[in-house]
Formats: structure tokens, C-alpha cells, sequence
């Protein structure tokens, strides 16, 4: 019932645009534009999902990009530090970083290849579905709005032309420049953004069940490095093991 609501809502807001042609100039289109992107996509979507993936925008925006060298960096401290306590030590670590503490949880079981790798994929595939519900709906809006914006111009065109009273021109064309716009400044910086948390979030789960692995095979700091240096851009040659820094069983200074 409230998806027919929003769309009847948007109806009433195109008939708007037929009935006061002549008065939308740029800062009404702004307003209709954004509003009737936004109806358009709670009446495909609805409510929840939308508002779900406010939350999640706002997160992520909070949360910021993850970066893979931190995590290289927390996988080594691991390491050393399951070489001075035994794998069991990583027991009794704490992050704040669900995959990496599930990492230490498989190193302490003394886990499998299968098991992790298993974990690992479905990790991923979680983090990805949870991502795309953020990220679609922020598709789905840009569409929105340029579908607003065009039949915008097109229903004020069509009114001026049917009443036969002459239109500013910048009144035709101001909504679908604002839908523009709105998709440059806002739509799609925020995606990429998103996008982009993705992606390096992936990497990142990537990143630290391959550490659990190569941490069970030889928990060395420096073969661990080396085996994993190359899937992290922009990683150092060598790594120092007194400048990694101690980790206090219990506490972990993640990100």
C-alpha cells in the first residue's frame, strides 16, 4: 500500500509539472527532481530497503576505505605473535573486525585448507551482498532522477505547446540539467565511493584467510610476508619484525 502510495504521490507531482509550466524555473526543478527520484524509488523498492540503505551509506561513509596494508600489517602481528605464544595464543585475541577475529578462531583450531578457504568464499559473498544492497539502491536513484528530469521537460514542453502560451526555455530544460547534476555532485561520487569500500573490504577478507593459511603452514613473519605481499598494492620489499609492533593478548588495535 505505501509503494502505491509514493506512486501516486509521483503521478500528483507530474501533473504538477503539466498544470504550473510556466512557473518551474531551476530552484523548483531542484525540489521536484530530488523528490520525484526519491518517490520513484521507495515505489520500486520500498520503505525498508531504502532506508536500510541509508544506514548503510552512513556507515560505510563513517567507516571509510579499509585499507589492505593495515591488514598485511595486522595478519604479521599475528603471526609473531602466534609464533611466541603458540597457535592456541590467537585464541585469546580480540578485534573489531569480524573476519579477522573468525581468522583467529580458525588458526587456534588448527583449521584445514578447505574449511578456510570455504569460509573465506562465503565471507565474500556476504560482504558483497550486504555492499549491493547500499550500492543499488544509489543506482536506481540516478536512474530515477533521470527519468524525472526528461519526462520533466517533457511534460512542461508538452503544456506550454497544448495551452499554446510560450515557456522559458530554461524552464524546459531545467529539470532534467538538475537531474544531471544530481547524478555528477551527488549519485555517482557516492557510488564509486561504495563501490570502491567494496572492493577493498574484499580484498581485505581475501587478504586475512589467506594470512590464516600461511600462518598454518609456517607462522614465520617473514615467509608469511612474502607469500602475501603480492596481493597487497603498494606493499614494502621488507618487513622489519621489531617495527610490526606487540600485540597484548586480549586486545587487538584494529581497524
Amino acid at each position: 500500500m505505501k509503494q502505491l502510495a509514493y506512486l501516486a504521490a509521483y503521478i500528483g507531482l507530474c501533473g504538477l509539472w503539466v498544470k504550473g509550466a510556466g512557473l518551474f524555473g531551476l530552484a523548483l526543478a531542484v525540489v521536484c527532481v530530488a523528490a520525484g527520484g526519491l518517490l520513484l524509488l521507495l515505489a520500486a523498492l520500498g520503505h525498508d530497503p531504502v532506508q536500510q540503505a541509508w544506514r548503510g551509506t552512513v556507515e560505510r561513509l563513517k567507516e571509510g576505505l579499509r585499507e589492505p596494508r593495515d591488514t598485511l600489517t595486522h595478519i604479521l602481528m599475528l603471526a609473531e605473535h602466534s609464533r611466541r605464544n603458540g597457535l592456541l595464543g590467537l585464541g585469546d585475541v580480540e578485534t573489531n573486525w569480524a573476519p579477522l577475529q573468525r581468522v583467529c578462531s580458525l588458526v587456534a583450531s588448527a583449521a584445514d585448507e578447505q574449511r578456510i578457504r570455504s569460509e573465506a568464499a562465503a565471507s565474500i559473498d556476504a560482504a558483497r551482498q550486504r555492499s549491493n544492497l547500499v550500492i543499488l539502491p544509489w543506482l536506481f536513484l540516478g536512474l530515477a532522477a533521470l527519468c524525472t528530469g526528461g519526462l520533466g521537460s517533457v511534460l512542461i514542453g508538452f503544456s506550454g505547446a497544448l495551452s499554446g502560451s510560450d515557456v522559458v526555455l530554461s524552464h524546459v530544460f531545467a529539470p532534467l540539467l538538475v537531474a544531471f547534476a544530481l547524478l555528477a555532485l551527488v549519485v555517482v561520487p557516492v557510488s564509486c565511493r561504495l563501490i570502491m569500500a567494496r572492493e577493498r573490504e574484499i580484498s581485505c577478507i581475501q587478504l586475512a584467510y589467506e594470512g590464516a593459511l600461511k600462518i598454518l603452514n609456517n607462522n614465520n613473519v617473514d615467509a608469511v610476508f612474502h607469500a602475501l605481499a603480492a596481493l597487497v598494492p603498494g606493499a614494502p620489499a621488507t618487513v622489519v619484525v621489531s617495527e610490526i609492533g606487540d600485540l597484548d593478548t586480549g586486545r587487538g588495535p584494529w581497524l
